[in-house]
């Protein structure tokens, strides 16, 4: 069940799955950076490549939706809010697929990418720079990236329970809203001092340096076309 929650790394075998954490984590910011003064056609190239790739790697998407609610529910503001402020249909529009792309490509590399091979890349990546000490900082990453994943886990096992049991939250929003808040943070703290407890039991030490990834043929193939998708969004 786990493997199939929206953030949750799913063990595949796909080209993206073997490519490099680096290669990912610049692809996506490459994808992300021009969305910020992208055209709506820039959008729609960059999203529908995203979409593609979600669907040659067999993302699961459908077993996602149950945890997207928040999710929709934030684009919904924006698109909104937008629309409120511009009076312009168009620019609620694309503010709202810039959203979703960027969420929708953040969801396919927490698909692909283990967050320990995250912590990998990045640790020997900053370990190079003058008085950073890239392996804690690669693994205060790792454990932010391990905890966003146990935030919906939490919200959804509070949630089943609560229909579980027959509560309808439309006779006392507010109400339900403080009690379900209180709830899920309560069983997140819970479920963070038992991550603490087992890292405890292990002995983690977040400066141990670990083995550097090494890069492939690929890995280069795949950023370069990162690359021109980019400017492609970037130029229309």
């Amino acid at each position: 069940m786990a493997q199939t929650l929206i953030f949750h790394y799913r063990e595949s075998n796909n080209f993206l799955a073997k490519s490099h954490p680096m290669i990912k984590l610049l692809g996506l910011l490459a994808l992300c950076i021009p969305l910020v003064n992208a055209s709506f056609c820039g959008i729609i190239l960059i999203l529908f490549t995203v979409v593609v790739t979600s669907i040659i790697i067999k993302m699961p998407l459908y077993h996602y939706l149950k945890e997207l609610s928040f999710l929709i529910i934030i684009a919904s503001v924006i698109a909104i809010s937008t629309y409120i402020s511009s009076k312009n249909i168009m620019m609620s529009v694309s503010s709202t697929l810039k959203f979703s792309t960027a969420v929708y490509a953040s969801l396919v590399l927490a698909d692909t990418t283990d967050p320990s091979d995250i912590a990998r890349a990045l640790g020997s990546f900053l370990n190079h720079i003058p008085f950073v000490n890239g392996w804690v900082v690669a693994s205060q990453i790792e454990l932010t990236i391990s905890i966003l994943p146990l935030i919906f886990d939490t919200s959804a096992s509070i949630s089943e329970a609560r229909l579980s049991r027959g509560e309808n939250a439309l006779h006392h929003p507010i109400k339900a809203m403080i009690g379900l808040v209180y709830n899920i943070m309560d069983l997140l703290l819970e479920n963070v001092d038992e991550m603490a407890y087992a890292l405890d039991s292990r002995g983690f030490d977040p400066s141990l340096e670990q083995q550097a990834m090494k890069y492939k043929p690929h890995d280069v193939v795949l950023f370069l076309f990162i690359l021109m998708i980019s400017f492609g969004g970037y130029l229309l």
